[in-house]
């Protein structure tokens, strides 16, 4: 288990958000992030993801960016698309944990 994870199904516009889905039978993420950002990350090169890329992808360069731009970080989307053994998905204010 890496630890525990914000997730939120209306998201902060100014959070950093890995988007859970499925496709293709495929566990799958995108990264949404505000849109004042995308500048400044085109300009450092930061990796662009697919649309469905790997959740484990996106949520790497999803935490990496929310560091560094000292945003929050939310899990948001189809939860059953993600893996327990990576952790828990927590409500926003971390009070219960979301069981998929």
């Amino acid at each position: 288990m890496i630890g525990s994870f914000a997730y939120d199904t209306s998201p902060s516009a100014g959070d950093i958000v890995v988007q859970l889905a499925w496709h293709e039978g495929e566990r799958v993420a995108s990264l949404a992030i505000p849109s004042k950002l995308e500048p400044a990350l085109r300009q450092a090169e930061y990796p662009k993801l697919d649309q469905h890329a790997a959740i484990e992808s996106v949520l790497s360069v999803g935490l990496f960016i929310a560091i560094r731009s000292n945003r929050r970080l939310t899990i948001s989307g189809d939860c059953s698309a993600w893996c327990q053994k990576w952790g828990s998905l927590r409500s926003r204010d971390l009070t219960h944990e979301f069981v998929c």
